[in-house]
């Protein structure tokens, strides 16, 4: 079985209510619901707060990730 999102882990207990046995099945799907509403919440407030110092912040740890990266290793200098 491959991974649902939120919709489709609503759409999974709306049509298998009756099939649950497990009522923790539902509190988990209204966990991750309800986790999903604060993610795409957060995603959508966090560019109306941003400041020149956050770019900075960005900007150093991005050549941290780019320094240490395993895919896009460092060329040796001539």
């Amino acid at each position: 079985m491959e991974p649902l999102s939120t919709f489709g882990l609503i759409s999974y207990v709306w049509t298998h209510w009756s099939d649950i046995q497990n009522q923790w099945a539902v509190v988990l799907a209204a966990f991750w619901t309800l986790l999903g509403a604060i993610v795409t919440l957060a995603s959508m407030i966090t560019p109306l707060t941003k400041t020149p110092e956050d770019d900075k912040i960005v900007d150093k740890l991005k050549g941290l990730l780019h320094q240490f990266s395993v895919t896009n290793p460092r060329q040796p200098k001539p």
